[in-house]
């Protein structure tokens, strides 16, 4: 029998996701919570939840070694061939030779359309920010060209069928919101635990206190909880949150574009940290240095050569910078005496 296909798109990352949908009723009415033994409905639960931040999202790979540590018992296998049957119960094995459960791929592939749709919207409202800039017309690609060019994986999982080209605004709107795109808020804390960024409900409402002046092509919280994952910021705690948002907030009313000037600069900084980063205050100073620098750079300020040894030109005089390591040491050499 063939094995069917995934049933999430090999690039579904919700990495960045901290909350897993559980729809309670659901699960206390299921099979597996009425014939499993409790302990193997744990370990269930745990596995979805592990699924959850796997790549493609909703997936396991289909070895007992991994599931037993993702379950919590270590090499306890003993204990893990008594529940793997309905700690696995419902998950199916796909054609990619992974492990699969229906319900998570639901939710997944639900989350997963938010997520690209969200990306759609930063675009179009980048190339609207170019345009406005550069005083072009480029056009923004609907939903299902930019999902085929980004995502071409995803398409066969993605509904097309809502999906409308964001307006150019003819008045400004609420930060995070779109004329023709319900706005979309990140923990609501309502009940199914939904989250779509690192943001908790203590935030669902900071949206409304960005400041007028801020860059209204970018919200702070989306823009927080995207810089957060690219800088694997560490100890997301809720108390925390609210410093994050701050940040991104400060950089966007200074002015800084987070594609071509915060982005970048956060990359260099993580290539080069030896620490944990605990807080997006920590890549405040490289972006400001590489502004800095590109700014010293347009006004042709070079930075002094460092090639302290060349300065000496013929004849002990200071004529300025020796074309290569060779004549920088034939001039100190004449310098000393040594060649006349």
């Amino acid at each position: 029998m063939t094995a069917p296909a995934p049933l999430t798109p090999p690039d579904a990352d919700l990495q960045d996701f901290p909350f897993m949908p559980l729809h309670v009723a659901r699960l206390r009415d299921s099979d597996l919570a009425a014939e499993e033994h409790p302990e193997a409905c744990w370990y269930a639960v745990l596995l979805w939840a592990a699924s959850w931040h796997q790549i493609p999202a909703g997936s396991l790979p289909d070895n007992d070694t991994v599931l037993m540590r993702l379950v919590g018992l270590g090499r306890d296998s003993r204990t893990w061939k008594k529940h793997r049957a309905g700690a696995l119960r419902s998950f199916v094995k796909c054609a990619d030779g992974r492990l699969y459960h229906p319900v998570v791929a639901e939710q997944v592939i639900e989350r997963w359309q938010r997520k690209v749709e969200q990306r759609h919207r930063t675009e179009c409202a980048r190339i609207k920010k170019a345009n406005q800039r550069n005083g072009t017309d480029h056009p923004c690609p609907d939903f299902e060209s930019y999902a085929t060019a980004n995502f071409p994986a995803s398409v066969p999982y993605l509904s097309f069928e809502t999906r409308v080209v964001v307006p150019e605004d003819t008045t400004p709107l609420s930060s995070g919101t779109d004329a023709d795109v319900p706005r979309e808020t990140g923990s609501k804390g309502e009940g199914e635990g939904e989250g779509d960024s690192i943001i908790d409900d203590d935030d669902v409402d900071a949206r409304a206190q960005a400041p007028a002046d801020a860059c209204p092509t970018h919200d702070p919280i989306s823009l927080a909880a995207e810089l957060c994952r690219i800088g694997g910021v560490r100890h997301l705690e809720p108390s925390a949150i609210n410093r994050h948002v701050d940040q991104a907030r400060e950089w966007l009313s200074d002015g800084f574009d987070p594609d071509t000037e915060i982005i970048p600069a956060i990359r260099d900084a993580v290539a080069s940290a030896t620490t944990t980063i605990h807080s997006l205050k920590f890549f405040d100073p490289s972006i400001r240095q590489a502004r800095a620098r590109k700014e010293a750079h347009d006004h042709g300020h070079e930075p002094q050569a460092r090639n302290r040894a060349g300065r000496a030109g013929a004849g002990g005089g200071g004529g300025g910078l020796c074309a290569s390591p060779a004549e920088a040491i034939l001039a100190a050499r004449r310098n000393l005496g040594i060649d006349r």
